[in-house]
Order: C-alpha cells, then sequence, then structure tokens
C-alpha cells in the first residue's frame, strides 16, 4: 500500500483549474476554521511590521483566503485522488506545536501575593481594579488555574479565553501595563497538541549518511503555507522532543484567484543531506549537482532565510536559529522540498 501511495504521489502531474471566483466549501467552513486562523496568525506574528501584529483578534480577512485556497484544493477539480488523500487518507491539519509554536487560548501573568484584590480574584474572577476586569471581560478569560509561589510571594493566575483563537502576544503589553503586575506572557499549555496525526498508519523512511536506514510511524503532520504554497507534511519519531524524522507528502500552489496548481511531491530524490538535525553544517549528497544547482531555506513562516548557488557538498547552516525550516533544491527545472531541522 505505502509503495502505491509514493507511486501516485511522484507521477502528480501539473494540473490547472480555473475558478470563477474563490468560495469556501462547506466541509472545509466546518472543519479547517481553526486550521485556516492558525495559518493566518502564524503570518501575522512572523512580522512585526504586519498591521495586526498587535491586534488581539484575527480580522476575518486575514483568515478566508486560507480558507478559499484550501477549499480550491479539496474541491479538486481534476479529481486527482492524491489530491483527495490528503484530507481522508491522512486527513491534515496544522500544527500549533510541533513546527513553530503558538499559543491562542492561554495567557499567564503573576502578581505580589499580598495585593488586596488577589483573594478575592481566585474566587470570582473580579479583582475590581479596573484594567483587568476590563481585559478578562473583553477578551473573555476565565481563570483556568492559579499557583500560590511562597519563595517570592507571588500568584500566577493561569487565564484562558472563550474564544476558539486570539492573538495573545498583542495583550502582553496591556497586562503587564497594570499596577504591580510583575509579568505576562503566553503560556504553551498543551504539548500533547504537537502529535495530532490522526490519519491512516503510514511510515516515514529515515536515512544516515544518505543511505535508508529504516522507519518511523507517523504521530505528527502540519500544514505549512509559503509563496502561494500549502505544503502538507508529517513527522515521526519522539515528536515530544521535536520529531526525529519528516517528509513533505504534497505541495500544492493556489493563485490569488483560487486557481489550483497541484505539483508533484518530490520523490525522485535528487539529493538528500544529514545530519538531520543538524548544528553547523549539512552535507549534500547528490549525483547531480550542477553549477545551476540553487539551494534556498525558508522557515516555518515562509520567510526566506537563506539561497545560495550550490557549489560545495558541505552547507554552512550555523547562521541559522534553532527551529524547523524547509530546505528546498532547484535543479534543472526541478524542485525537491524537504525538512531541516537546527539543533
Amino acid at each position: 500500500m505505502k509503495k502505491l501511495l509514493l507511486f501516485l504521489f511522484a507521477t502528480l502531474c501539473i494540473n490547472a483549474a480555473v475558478f470563477a471566483q474563490c468560495s469556501i466549501n462547506s466541509y472545509i467552513q466546518d472543519n479547517y476554521e481553526l486550521d485556516a486562523k492558525l495559518l493566518a496568525l502564524r503570518a501575522i506574528l512572523a512580522d512585526s511590521s504586519d498591521p495586526d501584529f498587535d491586534n488581539p483578534f484575527l480580522p476575518e480577512e486575514r483568515v478566508t483566503p486560507y480558507l478559499e485556497k484550501l477549499s480550491a484544493i479539496y474541491e479538486n477539480p481534476n479529481n486527482d485522488p492524491e489530491i483527495d488523500m490528503l484530507f481522508s487518507y491522512f486527513n491534515f491539519h496544522a500544527n500549533q506545536e510541533i513546527s513553530n509554536p503558538i499559543e491562542f487560548k492561554t495567557l499567564v501573568f503573576n502578581v505580589p501575593t499580598a495585593l488586596p484584590w488577589v483573594e478575592n480574584f481566585k474566587n470570582s474572577a473580579v479583582s475590581g481594579v479596573s484594567p483587568l476586569d476590563n481585559l478578562m471581560s473583553t477578551y473573555q478569560f476565565t481563570i483556568d488555574t492559579f499557583m500560590d509561589f511562597t519563595s517570592s510571594s507571588s500568584t500566577a493566575f493561569f487565564i484562558k479565553t472563550n474564544y476558539d483563537i486570539l492573538n495573545l502576544y498583542a495583550l502582553i503589553d496591556d497586562f503587564e501595563a497594570i499596577d504591580d503586575f510583575n509579568y505576562a506572557e503566553v503560556f504553551l499549555q498543551d504539548i500533547g497538541v504537537r502529535t495530532n496525526y490522526t490519519g491512516q498508519p503510514y511510515g516515514i523512511e529515515f536515512y544516515e549518511f544518505g543511505a535508508p536506514a529504516g522507519e518511523y510511524p507517523t504521530s505528527a503532520c502540519d500544514i505549512v503555507y509559503m509563496e502561494n504554497t500549502f505544503h502538507f507534511s508529517v513527522f515521526g519519531g519522539d515528536c515530544f522532543s521535536g520529531c526525529q524524522v519528516g517528509e513533505t507528502i504534497a505541495s500544492i500552489t493556489v493563485s490569488e484567484d483560487c486557481q489550483v496548481l497541484a505539483t508533484p511531491t518530490f520523490k525522485e530524490n535528487i539529493f538528500s543531506f544529514y545530519p538531520n538535525p543538524a548544528n553547523n553544517y549539512i552535507n549534500i549528497t547528490s549525483n547531480n549537482i550542477q553549477d545551476e544547482t540553487t539551494i534556498r531555506i525558508f522557515d516555518i513562516t515562509g520567510k526566506q532565510v537563506l539561497k545560495q548557488t550550490l557549489i560545495e557538498r558541505i552547507l554552512d547552516v550555523s547562521m541559522l536559529h534553532s527551529g524547523v525550516y524547509i530546505i528546498k533544491i532547484n535543479q534543472n527545472n526541478k524542485v525537491e522540498t524537504q525538512r531541516l531541522v537546527i539543533k
């Protein structure tokens, strides 16, 4: 079965279908609204100059394009079975934790326990401090839990919004501006959400020194959007520690007017590299490296962080911060995309 899947993806041809207008499929609306909001929030937080960077609410116009473009893929106008399988066999969803941790429900703030309103706030979530009570009400926060720290004579309140998603990062300054607050920060509450894969069992091959060494079962998946392209990826290994392996199943480009271009999954193995995860350098293994071979690396938000013509088979990645990246090699009008982890 797995060989059949890989064959199907490898032989996926470039197809195009023009939609009269963008629309949102009811299945995508019902099942992918949170995914679209997460993709929008990723894009906003990736750019401090974004007009919505300090907006706690996600404007509908930032979310709708993702729903429309996912709908265009889901509608599958060319009846490609490979595309159908993204939603049926693999059941892909965006992951808030594995590649680019973003919390959108829980915020924590710390205050001196001796403040006169603290005990009442524990019991009623009402402090009598207008700026705090206004924030609690406006953003529909409730107290999830609290902790008293005797060593520092302080109390930490973990508050959770009833909105399905908020840009909590835009609220930190508002909380910290309240008199006597020690600090406020976004709280990554549940790392269990990173193991979000619910599709059919699927093994991800891993390599040592460029040679196949075995496979890990898939335990996580993610949808990453960059350069008008959705990348559907699976991950395996110890994903609570960051996952040892990953694989991009398909990359599908959708134009602004919802024209779908389905590109092949890159199974031709133009190149491989090791080690992965890497520290300072990666070694490229390929029999076809040529003068015009170009390598590009993107962070998980889609920002290009490195581009160069590949001459040597060793690539310096020491300038990259720890995290997950997408690495692309262009050669002879072919592109291969893989996942790179920097320790």
